[in-house]
């Protein structure tokens, strides 16, 4: 069976009047997150939507993909299913230094539909993605729970580690890091007695092992 590779180049009375933030001529990329599609020319928003884009497209036709000499303006991926599989993609950084467009794309499996089924595909920024919408709703529903909702939703084996990080990044976009929410308590307190002199704000804090 041969392979077909395509490569493409790289203060009045008057009345208010309405003014708009867009930029002028700027094109806004939209796609479908859970169906992207992948051909040539086709743009993206950034590398990391490009990137997770790739690895729901590889989730939806059941193949396990991988990635070789990758860096921050060029993504290369391919299909792991088998040693001799064509499947090959490229996508790359444009002039803007944000979208991304893909540059290269050989179209075509040669490996067993059944070997693809099932594979360990997610990464955790794939998880932390689908989980955001989930933790919305769901905050308090723990990574065994998830993991098991990711896989019967996306059809996919995912490992508890992957899930438990992709959790606490999703929790992290969420709710903001801990770290952040424990330093905003002192300058709220710093804030209410600045406006209410004589007030009296108090923050009790529980130590374990040393840390806070």
């Amino acid at each position: 069976m041969g392979r077909r590779m395509v490569e493409q180049g790289s203060d009045n009375d008057g009345p208010a009047i309405p003014v708009s933030d867009a930029i002028p001529n700027e094109v806004v990329i939209t796609y479908d997150k859970d169906h992207p599609k992948m051909d040539l020319g086709t743009m993206y928003p950034s590398m990391k939507e490009f990137r997770l884009a790739v690895r729901q497209f590889a989730i939806n036709e059941e193949f396990d993909i991988g990635t070789e000499k990758s860096d921050k303006k060029r993504f290369r991926g391919f299909c792991k299913s088998s040693e001799d599989c064509p499947w090959r993609i490229v996508g790359s950084l444009q002039d803007d230094k944000c979208t991304v467009k893909v540059t290269v794309l050989v179209d075509q499996h040669d490996c067993v539909s059944s070997s693809r089924v099932k594979t360990i595909t997610p990464s955790q920024d794939w998880v932390s993605n689908k989980a955001v919408s989930i933790l919305r709703n769901s905050p308090n529903m723990g990574a065994k729970e998830l993991q098991k909702k990711l896989q019967e939703q996306h059809k996919v084996t995912i490992l508890y580690d992957t899930v438990w990080r992709g959790k606490e990044k999703a929790l992290a976009e969420v709710y903001g890091k801990w770290e952040e929410s424990f330093e905003m308590l002192y300058k709220w307190k710093a804030e209410v007695l600045k406006r209410s002199p004589g007030s009296v704000v108090e923050i009790e804090v529980l130590e374990i092992d040393g840390h806070i």
